[in-house]
């Protein structure tokens, strides 16, 4: 996830010339209440176009406000926030996970967002003071400020698969490379050492990978599973194995999928996680250590926003922004400071937050605090933990003191961490060449110099998408899971190509 509504030339720019700069909008200029402003912050500025319309093509934006705002979708108010005191905006309802609001900054999330959709900022002359008021907003509305959204590059999604295989998501077409002797790959036939177009058609959203199998979600909302299903973690409510595509029953409302291991959580649009596979250790989270094969609902709760599935534990992020976690605790991968080596087959909570986001390695977990601070827990003997010391780390820990992160992704026992002005750095075990660079502190700049836009990490591989949409694996190579022609190792990044579309 990057920051801007800009093209990618744009940020290049920017990001050549090291400017950084914060450019208040006037009411004017968006045709708003004269009392209120909008600006979009560091790193990236830019004036929308003339007229009322802002159409969202890449990653995410954040707007500030000094005014009431509330936030309709397709005719359908789903937010709306009033001013406190000091004018800054304050969240009081979030139905869905589309929407951060940290004092008066609000970050709309365009991969969470449905394509091809109007939405509206209303601007108010009156406070909300109950739930109620939602239905009647545009009673209080002075103004608007309105965007719609597009089939945005943000549906371009990296995911350095399982042991020897990797999936990633360019322009909704679904790639995939490496070994297959189970069907990963999504059909009956060969390994490869290139990316090939395993989808079919232009119409995925979201893709994961677990040890030897995939999961993605269409834009349909359907959800589709294959590869190894020795533990039911395919959820067709059998133990075979699937070479092709195929469709997890048939609801359409699935908007979130992630598996590890052989295990696979999911979350509906109503907020509510299911599980299905492996379970002894509890990563499933229902209360038992039975394996499931098909979606067992995890628990009753409807506000789930996101998940992440290690080898035997799992994490996961509620609309209030709270962080939880369950499954085993062998190293403090749970980040609760208490019970090494239990094992809590429930959600327990970490810490409120607010948490932005959450990656689960073998036996660590990586979170980003809505301030931009990063954290971490559990196994550290690799350093994979970065700065932190110690060959574990049992209670969720701040890993230095910068507040600029944006986005990690952990293996097996490695990470990717990714700034937000594009910075890449790496901790942790780099035998196969997952880090791409050396080692200082803790932490390996990987190839500085390049605005780096999105990350993936597999057990031994990594993946990065740098400005401009151009791949690079690096790491284990063995299987062809970096989809570079080869099956070698690569110390780092190596560029990767697509083949033609259809």
């Amino acid at each position: 996830m990057q920051s801007g509504i800009i093209d990618d030339l744009s940020v290049l720019s920017w990001h050549i010339l090291n400017m950084k700069f914060s450019t208040w909008l006037s009411a004017s200029a968006l045709g708003l209440l004269s009392t209120a402003h909008a600006v979009v912050p560091n790193p990236i500025d830019k004036m929308p176009p003339s007229g009322s319309t802002q159409v969202l093509t890449n990653e995410e934006f954040i707007l500030g406000f000094d005014a009431d705002i509330a936030l309709g979708s397709s005719g359908t108010i789903k937010f709306f926030n009033t001013s406190t005191a000091t004018a800054d905006v304050t969240l009081l309802a979030n139905s869905s996970a589309e929407i951060s609001v940290s004092g008066n900054m609000v970050k709309f999330m365009p991969g969470m967002l449905n394509p091809n959709q109007n939405y509206a900022i209303h601007f108010t002359s009156d406070a909300f003071t109950d739930l109620s008021a939602i239905n009647n907003v545009t009673a209080f509305t002075t103004s608007e400020w309105t965007f719609s959204t597009g089939a945005h590059s943000s549906y371009d999604q990296l995911q350095a698969g399982g042991y020897g295989h990797s999936f990633l998501i360019d322009n909704q077409s679904l790639y995939a490379t490496g070994q297959n002797p189970s069907g990963q790959l999504g059909t009956s036939g060969p390994g490869t050492n290139n990316f090939v177009d395993i989808g079919g058609g232009a119409n995925y959203k979201t893709v994961t990978a677990g040890d030897d199998f995939g999961f993605a979600i269409k834009t349909d909302g359907s959800l589709w599973s294959w590869g190894l299903n020795v533990d039911g973690q395919l959820a067709q409510n059998n133990n075979s194995d699937l070479f092709t595509l195929t469709q997890v029953g048939t609801d359409t409302n699935w908007k979130f999928v992630a598996a590890g291991g052989r295990s696979v959580l999911a979350i509906k649009d109503d907020g509510t996680l299911w599980g299905s596979g492996k379970n002894h250790l509890g990563q499933l989270g229902d209360g038992s250590q039975a394996d499931m094969i098909q979606l067992t609902p995890i628990g009753s709760d409807t506000d789930w926003q996101s998940v992440a599935v290690g080898y035997d534990h799992a994490a996961g992020i509620k609309m209030d922004g709270s962080l939880w976690s369950w499954g085993h605790n062998g190293f403090g991968q749970l980040g609760t400071g208490a019970g090494l080596g239990d094992i809590q087959t429930t959600p327990i909570q970490v810490s409120t937050g607010p948490w932005k986001a959450v990656s689960v390695g073998g036996f660590h977990t990586l979170a980003i605090h809505s301030d931009g601070s990063l954290h971490g827990c559990g196994k550290n003997s690799e350093m994979q933990l970065g700065s932190l010391g110690g060959s574990f780390v049992d209670s969720l820990t701040p890993i230095g003191t910068d507040m600029d992160w944006k986005a990690v992704a952990a293996g097996s026992s490695h990470s990717l961490m990714l700034k937000q002005n594009g910075d890449l750095y790496s901790a942790g075990s780099g035998i196969q060449g997952q880090l791409g660079g050396t080692p200082v502190s803790g932490f390996a700049p990987v190839s500085p110099g390049t605005f780096w836009k999105s990350i993936g990490a597999g057990p031994f591989h990594s993946f990065g998408r740098e400005i401009g949409s151009m791949i690079y694996s690096w790491g284990k190579g063995r299987n062809g899971q970096l989809g570079t022609g080869t099956n070698m190792n690569e110390a780092s990044p190596a560029p990767v190509t697509l083949p033609a579309p259809p």
